[in-house]
C-alpha cells in the first residue's frame, strides 16, 4: 500500500527515505517486505505518516497506510533459511 501511494505521487524510495528521515535500506524493507526497523518502529511509523501528510496524503489515509504495512508484516510467513 505504501508503494502505491509513493508511486502515485512520483516519489522514489530514495526521496521517501530523505522525507521520512530513514535510511534507503529501511524504506526498501518497509515498502517491499513490510518490515519496520526493530528499534524505534513506532517513531518511524509516525515519521512516515507525517511525511505522507506533507505530500498531500490525507492524515487518515497516511495512518491507514502505516497500519496496513505494519499489519502485513505481522502476518507474513517467515522464510526458512
Amino acid at each position: 500500500m505504501l508503494r502505491a501511494v509513493l508511486e502515485e505521487r512520483g516519489v522514489s524510495q530514495r526521496r521517501a527515505a530523505a522525507l521520512f528521515g530513514l535510511s534507503p535500506a529501511a524504506v526498501n524493507l518497509i515498502v517491499n517486505k513490510g518490515q519496520w526497523p526493530r528499534k524505534g518502529a513506532e517513531a518511524a511509523r509516525r515519521k512516515v505518516a507525517s511525511a505522507l501528510a506533507s505530500l498531500g496524503v490525507p492524515p487518515a489515509l497516511a495512518m491507514a497506510v502505516v497500519t496496513a504495512t505494519a499489519s502485513a508484516a505481522a502476518w507474513s510467513p517467515m522464510k526458512k533459511r
